[in-house]
């Protein structure tokens, strides 16, 4: 389903297949410049507790105006509406203005254990002058929010060293500084 979606807008697409479930690729060239790439994943948490489903979760339908689906939110309705942009770009505009990059895989929910072989193996692939991973949510009091950037965590390890007798009436050591 996702290499269709990218095919429809004429993306070059390519399925690589990892020691887990494969990574979607797609490309647009315009070869007007820059590069944008995107990254999206196609697994969702699980639906339990059933029960508490107005609707099938794997089924979307509309309730009051809204969707509702399993993964709506993260990550197929962000996917989505890259594509619909895409595809609505082309049909007023023709040519894209920038080169566009998808890298879309499934196991995001279980930490993606194959993206770093994936980007060691493929440089090509995820090289790009900006990338863009973001959703809307809405936050307990039903406000609509949208991220525009994710916060990650960097464990830093810095080893530093220094003149061992003192320097200007200072007191130099080596020393190890861990943070994270």
């Amino acid at each position: 389903m996702v290499e269709n979606h990218m095919k429809n807008i004429s993306a070059t697409v390519e399925t690589i297949h990892t020691p887990g479930n494969p990574i979607v690729y797609g490309e647009l060239q315009s070869n007007k410049g820059k590069t944008l790439s995107f990254y999206n994943h196609y697994d969702v948490q699980p639906e339990d507790p059933i029960e508490l489903w107005e609707s099938l979760p794997f089924s979307p339908e509309i309730i009051d105006g809204k969707l509702f689906a399993r993964g709506v939110a993260d990550n197929k309705g962000t996917f989505m509406s890259r594509i619909c942009t895409v595809h609505a770009y082309q049909q007023v505009y023709g040519e894209l203005p920038i080169n566009l990059k998808f890298i879309v895989e499934e196991v995001v929910e279980v930490g993606s254990p194959n993206l770093e072989a994936f980007a060691d193996k493929y440089i090509d692939k995820i090289r790009a002058d900006a990338n863009i991973w973001e959703n809307g949510f809405k936050d307990v009091d039903g406000n609509l929010q949208i991220s525009l950037g994710c916060k990650e965590m960097l464990y830093v390890e810095l080893h530093a060293e220094g003149a061992i007798t003192d320097l200007h009436s200072e007191r130099a050591l080596t020393t190890n500084i861990r943070g994270g």
